[in-house]
């Protein structure tokens, strides 16, 4: 395996945000966080991309987070993938998507 030039990017889609119940919304900004407090431990805020972000969820995650600073990025839109490898992330594994 090849080891990385640059710091792996990490990006969380939220298209289906408005698939789930008012509960699993809440258990979603409580692992935004958790990854966010994840990323911060190994890398940096900006490594980590949260895109397709709905008012909703930016209304959720600052409720959750008073006082709280981040430099994470956050899109409205889809990603700006620039190449590279991309992996998606499963609950059962790391599955290889694409290579660009």
């Amino acid at each position: 395996m090849d080891i990385p030039r640059k710091p792996p990017h990490f990006i969380i889609d939220l298209s289906l945000w408005d698939e789930h119940t008012k509960s699993e919304k809440n258990e979603l900004v409580e692992q935004v966080l958790a990854s966010i407090s994840t990323v911060r431990r190994y890398l940096w805020d900006t490594n980590l991309e949260l895109t397709n972000a709905p008012s909703e969820f930016l209304d959720s995650l600052n409720r959750f987070t008073k006082g709280f600073n981040h430099r994470v990025i956050i899109r409205s839109y889809g990603p700006d993938i620039k190449g590279g490898t991309l992996l998606c992330l499963t609950r059962r594994a790391i599955v290889y998507l694409m290579r660009l």
